[in-house]
């Protein structure tokens, strides 16, 4: 198998798993919890959004999902036919894709939160004072710390091969990439370590502390996967092995996104939120 077609290969699989085969699991569910949760038995879930809405929202994102699917399978078709181009423009055409999707998977998110936020009832105690302001390092585990700091040393290393051997501009693209997409990491889990996250209002308070948890790590996670991604592909342009570097995306973000979204669907409602406490005739979690 040449690299052309292992890439294209890496493309459909990234078009059949990221934009059918994880929304579908999602999809299904998100409709699994709110049949498990009906509106007749637990209203205080349904504060501003609705259960229609909640229907509304995944048949939008089911079809959403399903024109970047087609959209994909077009690309892929269309780069079989006609040959694929030049290496860059060949990354250009893979990552506009990816944008796409990841767009999509950002509104699905960003909405989610969105009706979690109207859990924060006024019946329901903020508990604010259990929440003490801590930093993410703090909050960080000693094996993270240095796997966060090995991995930035590591990419500082591969970025600077590539300033010397190829191109300081593209060097510096890569750098600046790179710390916007670890400030936004970092931004997001200093939001919940210091407790600025809504939802986390309506959180059982032994949860809150998992969350944290999960939020740093997945933060710290994320971070160490893009400094070693970055370096893999300063290195092999560094060394003027482009041509390489088409199928090396792709598999990688294949790899990342399968991750992400499998570690998702391992998160359960009921693992944050104490559930009778949205119960039509509950007072559990009223002002104590």
């Amino acid at each position: 198998m040449n690299l052309d077609t292992l890439f294209l290969v890496l493309f459909f699989l990234n078009v059949v798993i990221i934009s059918l085969y994880f929304p579908d699991r999602i999809t299904r569910t998100y409709r699994g919890a709110l049949e498990k949760y009906p509106p007749t038995e637990f209203p205080k879930l349904y504060v501003g959004w609705p259960i229609e809405d909640w229907y509304q929202f995944l048949t939008r994102y089911r079809r959403i999902t399903l024109a970047i699917a087609a959209l994909g399978l077009v690309i892929v078709g269309a780069l079989s036919f006609l040959g694929l181009p030049e290496p860059r423009s060949t990354i250009v055409i893979f990552c506009a894709f990816v944008v796409a999707q990841s767009g999509c998977n950002a509104w699905r998110v960003k909405m989610a939160q969105k009706s979690l936020a109207a859990l924060q009832m006024d019946d329901i105690s903020t508990h604010t004072a259990e929440l003490r302001p801590r930093t993410v390092f703090a909050c960080l585990s000693t094996p993270y710390k240095i796997a966060v700091v090995v991995s930035v040393l590591v990419c500082c290393y591969f970025l600077a091969q590539l300033a010397i051997h190829l191109s300081l501009g593209k060097a510096l693209t890569m750098a600046v990439i790179t710390l916007a997409i670890s400030g936004l990491c970092v931004f997001n889990a200093n939001k919940v370590v210091r407790g600025d996250v809504e939802i986390m209002q309506a959180m059982l308070p032994q949860s809150r502390n998992t969350l944290i948890t999960r939020a740093v790590m997945t933060a710290a996670d994320t971070i160490v996967r893009l400094n070693l991604f970055i370096s893999v592909v300063a290195f092999f342009g560094a060394t003027g092995n482009w041509h390489l570097l088409p199928a090396i995306i792709s598999g990688a973000v294949l790899a990342n996104t399968s991750y992400e979204f499998f570690r998702e669907l391992q998160i359960r409602g009921e693992d944050f939120f104490d559930m009778d406490r949205f119960r039509a005739s509950s007072t559990a979690g009223l002002l104590r």
